[in-house]
């Protein structure tokens, strides 16, 4: 027996967390949330949170603000995380950013350890630590033992010999607050499992020029990552650099012959690159190696950073294999010229990088800071660290194995406390609410979770007993149990559904093999698609034969029932009565679940004219249509591994990729993207590059896809491939390299947005500007994160050219959290149109006065008039609406100009005061006066025009200058100083009309 589960959905969103935490421990307003001292662990200083607009609870670890913490990207400050950012936990594996915290702390301690000297961690009293108790270390190792009086020693000699009795795999590890550690306690850093590194490239194709083609044809578009490479990479990091199109390593003049020569020949034999060795007489002590490539350049500078002060190792160097690992630091030290492998850095990512990467090799290293100082000669010296290479594991640093992981064990020297009130941080890590700091790794509380988990947490309680207090404390009566039989007999039957469907898959993929005319067909078709066997037995694909009831009697004949086979969808019932089978003639692709497991099938027909084109299975107990993702069984780690996917639409669309080497890609099968897919995706990443075809319904799925995934706090953007091509053409036709390449590319969803929203729209009209407008403000309201909502509102009313503040503020209040539905479209689109056109000016209005009541007039200066004269101008209606009349040769009457204009209400309100003018010219009297002062207004509306148009230039010059995009800029300026002569050239024939504000009639 159960509560309803529609019962437990309601409860959850009526019950006021805050309330029912409240009744637990004091809780204090700050923001958005509620903070209290944790009820789970002692602390002095608040780091307990509830959210009510989540409806969630949690508690984290805090470091101070600018502490580096090893993440995805690298070492970073703890202060600059991001939920949604993956660190490395305690067992060496990436862990997600749940949720990040900025406060106060009025007393802070400082950790320094044998292997991280002189330069403190620094976190709260409270934070909980990993570490081991040197009573527990000494008790449980062979090798470290205490002498007679009391000191500490270790015997190398006993560190490999077999273990029995009490020193067999007894050692845990502690997790403590962190003012209960004391000097001589163990702080560990954690070794990445052999079995989860990988000599991976580093590629970074967004990188790369795509047209930069100059020495030999050679391209480089990755980084390979062996000994040789690794040592390369090790010298141009200890005193290398990059300029415009080069890369330059520096050694001491005596290195010619030695690693100078090492340096040409593995940039020769690795990358296929030439490079020069320099010797300069103003520089006698000093060689330099060059080589002129740009992508070696942008590649270098893209992952080890650029100048001494800014280099860095990515993180995916922790996970290459320890021989290369080894093979980068001997590099590195070399390069860094000390024979007793010290080596110095003026750059702290760099130095906290080489001392985690020596770790992973397995090495035994110290690190020293110093801070800048002068010198008793008067030299000034920079802050920079020191890394010293020990021979030998010690009592200061040694290797043990804990449960399965290898950790690092450096005691603690020094605890020092601040009572200097300073920032810290707290995050919430997900699995092992553990991270990895420049010295260990940390742990926090990890406590999180709904009202229902609170309750469970606190009062040891069962779920269905903290629905009863929950639903207590809110007020709300408790339904009658339910029967769990219903649940139970739908999962049986989603189980017998499972079952079928596999049956069914096995005796397709035996027929799609068989030697028959049908079969070959098949065949022939899929390798007509480019497909080989192993891609298609990787995602199993098969033959229905073109036969009635084939399949129903192997069903049959493996012991299923009528009954089963109907539930199962893979027949239609007769209506005489019977069945026959639902896919004939057709080859098969398999939807498999997560789990891998067959819940439907698609059906594409193999005769040409036959429809439908592709036949989906029904819905059943086993699948409902828009909660799974095709291919995600095979692409999920991949996925994991990359930390974001590719989503496509159709079948081959992921296949074929697939198979030439773009493996973290998800179909949506052909569907409108659906919450429950976007939700499935989100457990294996939060960044999605969209990839549906480039047509205009390729684009508008992909635009209603981007709508699905922003409410996730899912990374968005877009790649469109040329000529409209899908991903299964392109990569056919272009290659996996090129399909990469501009995978890389991909804008982000609201460029993509906005560029589709200006797409055959001028910002100059009013309308289409509005229209604009209410296409784009959709996607700023589906961001989850009320910042990043912000951040995207003004970025898409800049590119829209939204200027005025008070219409700012309108569109705003129609996107905020609470007034999302405060404003209909109609209702923006007329905001932004009344703000756009702005009053008329005495030139269009004198225009417009001397037009609307002389026929001849008209004849004359209408064909001079372009749309571009008045498509920004408020009486734009009323120009289109007189050239229309003139070319569809109606006459030009109150009633026709009002239906012309239309539903315009600027145009509408102003249209009787142009008509109450009289006509200025007398029938018979000559036009060259009348002529003349229209030919004015018009010059003086294309002078207002273009003035608008070089205005738009300059923003633009500059947004394409900061962009990098220097063909765009200069086509810009191309266009800007042809306006500019053409303002010139018409600025006599304007006369003395002015552009500003025509008087009100009142």
């Amino acid at each position: 027996m159960r509560y309803p589960q529609t019962f437990i959905d309601d409860l959850r969103r009526q019950a006021d967390i805050v309330r029912v935490v409240g009744d637990y421990v004091t809780l204090k307003k700050k923001g958005a949330n509620w903070m209290a001292c944790c009820p789970f662990h002692q602390e002095k200083t608040p780091s307990f949170s509830v959210n009510p607009s989540k409806n969630i609870f949690y508690c984290f670890g805090c470091l101070e603000e600018s502490e580096l913490i090893w993440t995805a990207n690298g070492l970073k400050p703890i202060g600059e995380t991001r939920t949604g950012d993956l660190v490395l936990d305690r067992y060496g594996r990436w862990a997600e950013v749940l949720n990040v915290i900025h406060k106060s702390a009025d007393v802070l301690l400082g950790f320094t350890t044998a292997a991280f000297r002189h330069d403190p961690l620094w976190l709260t009293p409270d934070h909980t630590c990993i570490f081991a108790r040197q009573e527990d270390v000494v008790a449980s190792l062979p090798y470290l033992f205490r002498t007679a009086d009391r000191a500490l020693k270790f015997a190398s000699s006993k560190k490999h010999t077999q273990r029995i009795g009490k020193y067999r795999d007894t050692l845990r590890l502690t997790e403590g607050r962190a003012d209960s550690l004391r000097a001589g306690d163990y702080f560990v850093f954690p070794v990445i499992p052999d079995g989860e590194r990988s000599a991976t490239a580093l590629s970074a194709p967004e990188v790369i020029n795509p047209r930069e083609n100059r020495v030999n044809g050679i391209r480089v578009e990755s980084l390979p990552v062996n000994e040789r490479t690794a040592r390369l990479y090790g010298l141009w990091l200890a005193d290398g650099s990059v300029g415009r199109g080069f890369v330059r390593w520096t050694f001491h003049s005596d290195s010619v012959e030695t690693l100078a020569a090492e340096v040409v020949s593995t940039l020769e034999e690795e990358f296929g690159l030439p490079a020069t060795i320099y010797q300069y007489p103003q520089r006698p002590n000093t060689c330099e190696v060059n080589c002129s490539k740009t992508d070696l350049a942008l590649l270098l500078e893209h992952w080890f950073g650029r100048g001494a002060a800014h280099k860095r190792l990515p993180a995916e160097m922790l996970y290459w294999p320890a021989n290369i690992q080894k093979a980068f630091l001997s590099g590195y030290r070399d390069g860094d010229g000390d024979s007793r492998g010290l080596s110095t850095s003026v750059s702290q990512q760099l130095s906290y990088g080489v001392f985690a990467l020596a770790i992973q090799a397995g090495e035994n290293i110290a690190l020293y800071w110093n801070a800048a100082h002068t010198d008793k000669t008067g030299l000034g010296h920079k802050e920079c660290w020191h890394l010293y290479p020990r021979q030998r594991e010690s009592c200061n640093g040694f290797y043990e194995t804990v449960e399965g992981v290898t950790y690092y064990f450096s005691p603690i020297l020094t605890v020092h406390e601040s009572d200097e009130p300073r920032r810290v941080v707290d995050i919430t890590v997900s699995e092992t609410s553990s991270f990895t700091t420049k010295l260990g790794t940390v742990h926090n509380c990890g406590k999180g979770g709904s009202v229902f988990n609170f309750v469970m947490e606190l009062e040891g309680l069962s779920f269905p007993e903290s629905i009863r207090v929950v639903a207590e404390k809110a007020g709300v009566p408790l339904p009658e149990l339910v029967d769990d039989k219903r649940f139970e007999t739908k999962r049986k039957e989603a189980d017998e559904v499972i079952q079928l469907n596999g049956w069914a898959l096995e005796f397709w993929e035996q027929h799609l093999a068989e030697e028959n005319a049908e079969a070959r067909a098949a065949r022939e078709y899929v390798e007509g698609r480019g497909i080989t066997d192993e891609t298609r037995r990787v995602f199993r694909l098969g033959y229905a034969p073109n036969s009635w009831d084939a399949l129903g009697t192997y069903l049959k004949g493996r012991g299923a029932t009528i009954g089963q086979i109907e539930r199962s969808g893979l027949v239609v019932r007769k209506e005489q009565g019977g069945f026959y089978d639902r896919f004939r003639g057709r080859l098969i692709f398999p939807v498999l679940d997560a789990q891998g497991r067959a819940v439907a099938f698609g059906a594409r027909a193999m005769r040409a004219g036959e429809e439908p084109k592709y036949l989906n299975s029904p819905e059943t107990a086993a699948y409902t249509k828009g909660r799974h993702l095709f291919g995600l069984s095979v692409t999920r780690e991949e996925i994991r591994r990359k930390r974001f996917a590719i989503l496509v639409e159709g079948y081959l669309d992921l296949i074929v990729p697939f198979q030439h080497g773009v493996r973290n890609a998800v179909a949506s099968l052909g569907t409108a993207l659906t919450s429950e897919q976007a939700r499935l995706l989100n457990r294996f990443a939060r960044k999605v590059v969209v990839n549906y075809d480039g047509d205009r319904a390729g684009v508008n799925a992909a635009k209603r896809a981007i709508e699905v995934l922003l409410p996730e706090d899912f990374e968005v953007k877009v790649l469109v491939l040329p000529d409209g091509a899908d991903p299964d053409e392109f990569v056919r036709a272009h290659g996996a390299e090129e399909y990469n390449l501009r995978r890389g590319q991909a804008v982000p969803h609201m460029q993509f947005v906005l560029d589709q929203a200006t797409r055959e729209r001028s910002l100059r009209n009013p309308a289409q500007k509005a229209e604009a407008v209410e296409e784009v403000l959709p996607f700023v309201r589906a961001v989850r994160n009320p910042i990043q909502r912000r951040e995207y509102f003004d970025m898409a009313m800049d590119a829209l050219r939204v200027e005025e503040p008070g219409l700012r503020q309108d569109l705003w209040k129609t996107v905020s959290a609470r007034e999302a539905r405060a404003a209909g479209a109609d209702d923006i689109r007329k905001r932004v149109v009344r703000a756009s056109v702005g009053a008329p000016t005495v030139a269009e209005k004198r225009l417009l006065e001397l037009l609307l009541h002389d026929a001849e007039l008209r004849r004359y200066v209408l064909p001079q008039v372009d749309e571009s004269d008045f498509e920004s101008l408020a009486t734009a209606p009323l120009f289109e609406a007189l050239r229309r009349a003139e070319h569809e040769g109606a006459e030009v009457s109150f009633d026709t100009l009002n239906a012309f204009v239309g539903d315009d209400d600027p145009a509408q309100a102003f249209l009787p005061e142009l008509w109450m003018h009289e006509p200025e010219r007398a029938e018979g009297e000559a036009t060259d006066a009348f002529l003349s002062e229209a030919e004015s207004c018009l010059m003086t509306l294309r002078l207002m025009s273009y003035d608008r148009r070089i205005r738009e230039l300059a923003a633009e010059i500059a947004a394409a200058d900061r962009a990098g995009a220097d063909a765009r800029r200069d086509e810009l300026i191309m266009e800007d100083l042809e306006l500019k002569r053409r303002r010139t050239t018409l600025l006599p024939r304007a006369g003395g009309v002015t552009g500003g504000p025509a008087p009100s009639s009142s």
